[in-house]
């Protein structure tokens, strides 16, 4: 009896690109989430798109929260009134790498290495950024530069063993100096004439100039052995001659003759 037939009509369409693609993509999005580093993409207007876990925890907020956020929100370096600028030069090159900084939740900063990719996807441009936590590289960096510092300051010590005997000499001489115009001075003054006065303050140029250079020779030298250094603009051709004064008398008993232009 037909009329008491179920017909049934049905189709089959084949998904398997469509199942090979959300397997891709879970795979992508596994991929993402397992990187120690944080992921975000960004649009064209600075805004977050999307964002992986890394990002969320490391910068204290719920991905809910930076979804919509922007690039302004986390980096100070970079407000919304340069960014197209800055969209522009990511545009240009493909991809950047860069340092910046990072600011928390809680208002705390931390560096951060960035590197940020351009590509466009169904006629919108976006920036896929991975960042990466610098703060034990910054803080290796550091210990490198104390310990150069350190390293720099016991070899200017290990010089200055080596120059004591040129040293003294440059201070003996200003010093005997200033022994024999007291000296003199000293005799004059006990039977002064006019012609002794003028004398006397020729000497006492002469001692005011030897102190004067037995100053500068004991600032060099501090200057030289001080543990920081500063970094301070200045006269090269200054620096050439205290350095000539100082090794002077050392090269005098090598037999070498120094000469400057």
């Amino acid at each position: 009896d037909l009329d008491s037939r179920v017909l049934v009509r049905g189709s089959i369409t084949d998904i398997s690109e469509r199942k090979a693609a959300e397997q891709q993509f879970r795979m992508t999005r596994f991929a993402v989430e397992s990187t120690d580093d944080a992921m975000f993409v960004v649009d064209r207007d600075a805004r977050f798109v999307d964002v992986n876990s890394v990002a969320c925890s490391r910068l204290g907020y719920s991905r809910r929260e930076l979804i919509g956020m922007t690039v302004s929100d986390i980096n100070p370096e970079y407000p919304l009134t340069s960014w197209p600028d800055h969209w522009q030069q990511i545009k240009q090159a493909g991809r950047l790498v860069y340092e910046s900084t990072h600011t928390r939740s809680d208002g705390t900063s931390f560096p951060v290495e960035i590197s940020k990719s351009f590509f466009e996807f169904d006629g919108n441009e976006y920036a896929f950024a991975f960042v990466r936590d610098i703060t034990e590289r910054k803080r290796t960096e550091e210990r490198l530069r104390e310990r150069e510092t350190q390293l720099a300051h016991v070899s200017r010590l290990s010089t200055m063993g080596e120059m004591v005997a040129g040293i003294a000499h440059e201070l003996n001489q200003p010093l005997y100096s200033i022994i024999n115009y007291s000296k003199a001075t000293g005799n004059v003054i006990k039977s002064p004439t006019p012609e002794n006065l003028t004398q006397i303050e020729a000497w006492n140029d002469q001692i005011g100039k030897a102190a004067t250079r037995a100053g500068q020779i004991i600032r060099r030298l501090r200057g030289f052995v001080q543990r920081e250094s500063t970094y301070l603009a200045t006269d090269l051709h200054e620096i050439i001659r205290d350095a000539l004064e100082l090794v002077r008398h050392a090269s005098e008993r090598a037999g070498i003759t120094l000469k400057v232009d």
